[in-house]
């Protein structure tokens, strides 16, 4: 199983554009994208929506094309607590064009099972 690094800890809050890179024990690095900084996670305010993509290379600086068909896993709601430990470090901020990402996001309640977009709000 792989585990992922600490690389350097920064301070900046994560913005919607960001690519950031994240370091595993095997070596490579594998790439995240801020795709929305105003999500809604329960109380929570100012969550941030990222894709994280399978791509993995021996070289940060090199980033691969980033495709939401090419998703490690999908997509999913975070704090900025992973940046300020130094788990995500950022490459550099880019526009999201429409074509980056999904049009609609659900995700599901664990106790409800009811169905909410990334704002809260609950999704037929």
């Amino acid at each position: 199983m792989l585990s992922i690094r600490k690389l350097k800890r920064i301070r900046k809050f994560p913005k919607v554009g960001d690519i950031f890179c994240y370091k595993t024990s095997d070596g490579f690095f594998r790439f995240g994208r801020v795709v929305k900084d105003d999500a809604v996670v329960g109380p929570f305010r100012s969550s941030l929506l990222i894709y994280l993509y399978s791509t993995t290379l021996k070289n940060k600086e090199l980033i691969p094309p980033l495709n939401k068909k090419a998703l490690l896993l999908a997509p999913m709601l975070v704090d900025a607590s992973t940046w300020r430990k130094g788990f995500f470090q950022l490459v550099k901020n880019e526009p999201i064009a429409p074509k980056d990402v999904f049009l609609t996001h659900c995700f599901q309640h664990p106790l409800s099972k009811k169905l909410f977009n990334e704002y809260g709000t609950e999704l037929p």
